[in-house]
Protein backbone atom coordinates (compact mmCIF):
# COMPACT_ATOMS: atom_id res chain seq x y z
CA UNK A 1 0.00 0.00 0.00
CA UNK A 2 1.63 3.48 -0.79
CA UNK A 3 1.83 6.34 1.52
CA UNK A 4 -1.89 7.57 2.19
CA UNK A 5 -2.52 11.32 3.64
CA UNK A 6 -5.81 12.34 4.41
CA UNK A 7 -5.72 16.33 4.41
CA UNK A 8 -9.76 16.61 3.87
CA UNK A 9 -10.04 18.25 7.52
CA UNK A 10 -6.85 19.77 7.39
CA UNK A 11 -7.73 21.67 3.80
CA UNK A 12 -11.10 22.44 4.26
CA UNK A 13 -10.01 24.16 8.08
CA UNK A 14 -7.38 26.20 5.87
CA UNK A 15 -8.85 27.01 2.57
CA UNK A 16 -13.00 26.51 3.14
CA UNK A 17 -14.70 23.27 1.26
CA UNK A 18 -18.15 24.27 0.31
CA UNK A 19 -18.41 21.93 -2.01
CA UNK A 20 -22.14 20.16 -2.38
CA UNK A 21 -22.58 16.13 -2.54
CA UNK A 22 -24.58 13.67 -4.39
CA UNK A 23 -24.99 9.55 -4.24
CA UNK A 24 -21.19 7.73 -4.94
CA UNK A 25 -23.58 5.65 -7.21
CA UNK A 26 -24.14 8.43 -9.71
CA UNK A 27 -20.17 8.61 -10.07
CA UNK A 28 -19.16 7.44 -13.63
CA UNK A 29 -15.38 8.29 -14.45
CA UNK A 30 -12.57 8.20 -12.29
CA UNK A 31 -10.89 11.08 -14.20
CA UNK A 32 -6.81 11.62 -14.13
CA UNK A 33 -5.62 15.07 -14.53
CA UNK A 34 -2.09 16.85 -14.12
CA UNK A 35 -0.68 19.85 -12.46
CA UNK A 36 0.67 21.21 -15.97
CA UNK A 37 3.84 21.70 -14.04
CA UNK A 38 6.43 19.85 -12.21
CA UNK A 39 6.70 21.18 -8.03
CA UNK A 40 9.28 23.03 -6.61
CA UNK A 41 12.11 20.27 -5.49
CA UNK A 42 11.61 18.87 -2.10
CA UNK A 43 8.29 20.28 -1.02
CA UNK A 44 6.57 17.76 0.94
CA UNK A 45 3.18 15.86 -0.34
CA UNK A 46 0.91 18.00 2.67
CA UNK A 47 2.33 21.14 1.40
CA UNK A 48 2.06 20.16 -2.61
CA UNK A 49 -1.64 19.67 -1.80
CA UNK A 50 -1.81 22.94 0.03
CA UNK A 51 -0.55 24.87 -3.13
CA UNK A 52 -3.20 23.36 -4.87
CA UNK A 53 -5.86 24.23 -2.58
CA UNK A 54 -4.65 27.77 -2.11
CA UNK A 55 -4.28 27.98 -5.96
CA UNK A 56 -8.03 26.93 -6.64
CA UNK A 57 -9.28 28.92 -4.20
CA UNK A 58 -7.53 32.04 -4.25
CA UNK A 59 -6.60 32.40 -8.02
CA UNK A 60 -9.58 30.26 -9.26
CA UNK A 61 -11.91 31.16 -6.90
CA UNK A 62 -14.04 27.38 -6.23
CA UNK A 63 -14.70 26.53 -3.29
CA UNK A 64 -11.72 24.36 -2.35
CA UNK A 65 -9.58 22.41 -3.30
CA UNK A 66 -10.66 20.92 -7.06
CA UNK A 67 -9.60 17.32 -6.77
CA UNK A 68 -10.74 14.06 -4.55
CA UNK A 69 -7.14 13.06 -4.71
CA UNK A 70 -3.47 14.30 -5.68
CA UNK A 71 -0.86 11.88 -5.85
CA UNK A 72 2.56 13.12 -5.55
CA UNK A 73 6.01 12.30 -7.34
CA UNK A 74 6.91 9.65 -4.55
CA UNK A 75 3.36 8.14 -4.60
CA UNK A 76 1.98 9.49 -1.60
CA UNK A 77 -1.83 9.46 -2.14
CA UNK A 78 -3.62 12.76 -0.85
CA UNK A 79 -6.70 12.37 -0.03
CA UNK A 80 -8.32 16.05 -0.10
CA UNK A 81 -11.68 15.90 -1.05
CA UNK A 82 -14.65 13.48 -0.22
CA UNK A 83 -15.42 11.00 -2.83
CA UNK A 84 -19.38 11.88 -2.51
CA UNK A 85 -18.38 15.83 -3.73
CA UNK A 86 -19.07 17.29 -6.47
CA UNK A 87 -15.57 18.87 -6.99
CA UNK A 88 -14.35 21.26 -9.94
CA UNK A 89 -13.06 18.10 -12.29
CA UNK A 90 -14.40 18.76 -15.51
CA UNK A 91 -16.65 21.42 -16.55
CA UNK A 92 -20.43 20.32 -16.81
CA UNK A 93 -19.78 16.92 -15.97
CA UNK A 94 -18.42 17.19 -12.19
CA UNK A 95 -21.34 15.13 -10.64
CA UNK A 96 -20.15 11.91 -12.25
CA UNK A 97 -16.51 12.26 -11.75
CA UNK A 98 -14.07 11.46 -8.98
CA UNK A 99 -10.67 13.09 -10.06
CA UNK A 100 -6.75 12.39 -8.69
CA UNK A 101 -4.48 14.89 -10.02
CA UNK A 102 -0.86 13.86 -10.69
CA UNK A 103 1.81 16.44 -9.53
CA UNK A 104 3.82 17.03 -12.31
CA UNK A 105 3.68 18.03 -16.15
CA UNK A 106 2.67 15.33 -17.70
CA UNK A 107 3.17 17.18 -21.11
CA UNK A 108 7.16 17.26 -20.15
CA UNK A 109 7.37 13.66 -19.44
CA UNK A 110 5.41 10.70 -17.74
CA UNK A 111 4.37 10.22 -14.48
CA UNK A 112 6.52 8.28 -11.72
CA UNK A 113 6.66 4.84 -11.87
CA UNK A 114 5.58 5.01 -7.99
CA UNK A 115 2.61 7.79 -9.26
CA UNK A 116 1.19 4.81 -11.53
CA UNK A 117 1.41 2.21 -8.75
CA UNK A 118 -0.67 4.62 -6.62
CA UNK A 119 -3.31 5.55 -9.09
CA UNK A 120 -3.48 1.72 -9.89
CA UNK A 121 -3.65 1.07 -6.03
CA UNK A 122 -5.93 3.85 -5.48
CA UNK A 123 -8.56 3.17 -8.34
CA UNK A 124 -8.63 -0.93 -8.48
CA UNK A 125 -7.63 -1.93 -4.33
CA UNK A 126 -8.35 0.78 -2.41
CA UNK A 127 -11.73 0.42 -1.66
CA UNK A 128 -12.30 4.26 -1.69
CA UNK A 129 -13.49 4.43 -5.73
CA UNK A 130 -16.11 2.08 -6.90
CA UNK A 131 -16.24 0.56 -10.07
CA UNK A 132 -15.67 3.72 -12.75
CA UNK A 133 -14.10 3.85 -15.85
CA UNK A 134 -10.81 5.81 -16.25
CA UNK A 135 -10.41 8.31 -18.44
CA UNK A 136 -8.00 11.60 -19.21
CA UNK A 137 -9.35 14.91 -18.17
CA UNK A 138 -9.55 15.42 -22.20
CA UNK A 139 -11.27 12.59 -23.04
CA UNK A 140 -14.38 13.35 -21.57
CA UNK A 141 -14.25 17.14 -21.86
CA UNK A 142 -17.77 18.71 -23.13
CA UNK A 143 -17.35 20.81 -26.30
CA UNK A 144 -15.66 24.26 -25.95
CA UNK A 145 -13.85 22.97 -22.68
CA UNK A 146 -11.00 21.43 -24.62
CA UNK A 147 -7.87 20.05 -23.15
CA UNK A 148 -4.70 18.05 -23.02
CA UNK A 149 -4.90 17.11 -19.50
CA UNK A 150 -3.31 14.86 -18.21
CA UNK A 151 -0.77 15.84 -20.91
CA UNK A 152 0.56 14.77 -23.88
CA UNK A 153 2.08 11.82 -23.04
CA UNK A 154 -0.90 10.34 -21.51
CA UNK A 155 -1.43 8.01 -24.62
CA UNK A 156 1.91 6.42 -23.52
CA UNK A 157 0.96 5.46 -20.25
CA UNK A 158 -2.67 5.16 -20.20
CA UNK A 159 -2.85 1.51 -20.85
CA UNK A 160 -0.62 0.98 -17.43
CA UNK A 161 -2.88 2.20 -15.71
CA UNK A 162 -5.51 0.27 -16.63
CA UNK A 163 -6.18 -2.58 -14.84
CA UNK A 164 -4.77 -5.36 -16.97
Amino acid sequence: MPSFLDLRSELAAEFGDSYGSGPLGAKIWFVVHHWAADPPEGTSPRDLSRMTARYHTQTKRWPGHGYQFEIAPDGTIMYTGSVESIRANVAGLNHGVIGASLVGNMSQHPPTDAQIASLRWLRYESGLIPPLEVVGHGDIALPGNGTTCPGTTWPQWKSAVLLA
